[in-house]
Order: structure tokens, then sequence, then C-alpha cells
């Protein structure tokens, strides 16, 4: 009994935790072989065709973008094989829109 209640606690607080880790997500998008891909959230078309744009200009192959919200504003992590340069510019596009824009983008 005391093991099923063990357990049962760890299930809900890992529940937990996963949930408050994805709260501040509003979209993921992948890059594979230079093709974007919208994978997760919510994100405005247009936002989702400059990200796309920008990726195929600067030759990104293999990606991937998170647009969390950080102190009420929209920011961006990135993972993958992406130039400084490349990071700023998404940045700049995704500051041109605010979180309540972002989360009435379509969703996946």
């Amino acid at each position: 009994m005391r093991t099923l209640l063990l357990l049962l606690l760890i299930l809900t607080i890992v529940f937990w935790w996963w949930g408050l880790k994805r709260s501040n997500q509003l979209f993921v998008v992948k890059i594979r072989e230079g093709r974007v891909a919208f994978s997760r959230g919510r994100i405005p078309a247009e936002l989702l065709a400059d990200i796309a744009d920008i990726v195929a200009r600067a030759g990104v192959t293999r990606a991937e973008i998170r647009g969390v919200v950080s102190d009420g504003a929209p920011r961006l992590l990135f993972q993958g094989e992406m130039s400084p340069g490349v990071q700023q510019q998404l940045r700049n596009v995704v500051g041109t829109f605010s979180t309540t824009q972002i989360r009435q983008g379509k969703q996946r």
C-alpha cells in the first residue's frame, strides 16, 4: 500500500513539473534538412513564414526553435546548427509580435 502511494505521489510530481515546464511555451519549430515544420503550440502564419525565410536564406539545415514567455514577452531558445547572426534575426522578427498575438496564432 505504501509503495502504491509513493508511486502515485511521484507520478503526480512528474506530471506537475512537466506541465509547469510547458506552461510558458508558445511554440516549437523544427528545421530538418532545411525544411521548417511547426511542431507544437500556436504561431501566427506570418511569423512562421518569416522564420522559414530567414532559415532558408541562411542555409540552416538542422535546428529547433522554441518560443517561450519570459517576463511577459516572447523569447526564443535555440538548439542545433545556427549562427548567432541568424539567431539575432529571428529574435528581431519575434520581437515584432506580442505574446498575445502569438497565442492567437494557428494551433498545431
